[in-house]
């Protein structure tokens, strides 16, 4: 990435960098609780989410403690479920009969409500309509067009995305926030039996690029019909297995993508943050899976600038990865998203979500099952009080808030991304 800021700024970066470490990782500077304001708003781009927590550790419920942990740890970013399991293996919370919809979820559900009012700046929803759910807590059953997606479960569906953005627009109105609509591994969606080696069904992939294209048309309605002002709701698709699209396999990224108008892709990138032995590795496999999912996008006029492909997850469970190794790649992982210019990397995730038959915690955590907090969790913690330092200070000195272009650059910087033989 270029420095379009020149050599002052570099200069001055390298300054604020020298400082921020020698300090370990607190924050310089203060600013006016105005800009204050402002500065709460940021997208930092590190992030990470809470989607079916197995274990918690105070009296609150699960949605509501992981929440504040992850707002107290220093992100402005929320990834979280909205689907008709809220109340069985998302996050067990007290079932009510008269909750029926997306809708009547996020207005009448108390803890998803307190969460939503939060000082979050950015969530992202795995959101299914509680139209489709089959019941179970396969993921197969949130949503499914294997045999092709019929009138009656896009009229339910449309209904449903389309009530939910109304209301996050009224309801949000001036708050600055953002919503992004999306779902869980499109690609996994495609293969409902997890069989890589059969070919991909022409009525399933038709049945997703109508499901997709209904939800997005439904935010899009929204946008247009809903008075709103100081906050956006946005669509997003999710693809996962771009290393097979990329030898030339069908897969949602080349099948799917450029066949429908989303606002953004999410990209669940354990086929390509998994192996590579190196930064350099890391970066040149992940940048190659960004820009090719990117080259199958539709243009999308009226967004905000920037990239529309994000990290949606990447993760280094505990039963494969020592704990500085997980640090290392993830720290190898975030630089190559902030240079490439993805709008988010989330990492998978606060808790652990995986339990083997026998007990066994796999290891999908940000905080272990015996509530210590792990090196990621120190990583993400450190680089948002250098993010906060670095926007105080470019504040002071420009008078207004970095591009997300110049954050990335002068987050290569950090001391908490270091990829050097000390942080190893």
């Amino acid at each position: 990435m270029s420095n379009r800021s020149g050599n002052t700024f570099s200069l001055w970066w390298l300054m604020v960098s020298v400082a921020v470490a020698s300090w370990g990782c607190t924050a310089p500077g203060r600013v006016s609780p105005a800009l204050e304001k402002e500065l709460g708003r940021y997208n930092t781009v590190a992030g990470t989410q809470t989607i079916l927590p197995a274990y918690g550790f105070t009296d609150q419920d699960r949605l509501l403690e992981t929440a504040r942990v992850i707002r107290a740890m220093g992100s402005t970013t929320l990834k979280m479920a909205l689907t008709a399991r809220y109340c069985t293996v998302e996050y067990h919370l007290p079932r009510d009969p008269s909750i029926r919809s997306l809708r009547d979820l996020v207005e009448r559900q108390p803890s998803v409500r307190a969460v939503l009012d939060m000082d979050f700046s950015s969530y992202v929803f795995w959101a299914y309509a509680f139209s489709q759910y089959r019941g179970g807590d396969s993921q197969q059953a949130l949503a499914s067009f294997q045999d092709g997606f019929t009138d009656a479960e896009a009229s339910a569906v449309y209904r449903e995305i389309h009530d939910l953005t109304a209301w996050l627009l009224a309801t949000y109105s001036g708050s600055g926030k953002r919503f992004y609509i999306g779902h869980w591994e499109g690609d996994w969606h495609l293969r409902w039996d997890y069989d890589t080696k059969r070919p991909l069904r022409p009525k399933t992939v038709e049945g997703m690029i109508r499901w997709l294209e209904t939800r997005q048309r439904a935010i899009d309605d929204a946008r247009r019909e809903t008075p709103h002002r100081d906050v956006a709701v946005y669509g997003y698709a999710e693809v996962n297995l771009v290393q097979r699209g990329m030898r030339g396999d069908p897969c949602a990224t080349t099948e799917v993508l450029p066949r429908i108008d989303v606002d953004y892709v999410s990209y669940s990138a354990w086929d390509t943050t998994n192996y590579p032995r190196s930064a350099a590795a890391m970066r040149a496999k992940l940048l190659a899976a960004l820009d090719f999912i990117e080259a199958h996008l539709r243009p999308r006029p009226g967004l905000p600038p920037g990239k529309r492909v994000w990290i949606g997850e990447f993760g280094y469970p505990a039963i494969k990865f020592s704990a500085a190794e997980a640090d290392l790649r993830t720290r190898w992982v975030i630089r190559a998203g902030l240079e490439w210019g993805c709008p988010f990397v989330l990492y998978w995730e606060l808790y652990n979500n995986e339990v083997e038959p026998d007990g066994t915690q796999r290891g999908y955590w940000m905080i272990d099952a015996a509530g210590r907090k792990t090196p990621v969790y120190r990583t993400y913690r450190c680089y948002y009080r250098e993010a906060g330092g670095f926007l105080r200070g470019f504040m002071v000195r420009t008078g207004r808030l970095p591009t997300q272009q110049e954050l990335a650059e002068a987050a290569l910087s950090f001391p908490s991304l270091s990829t050097g033989a000390g942080r190893r």
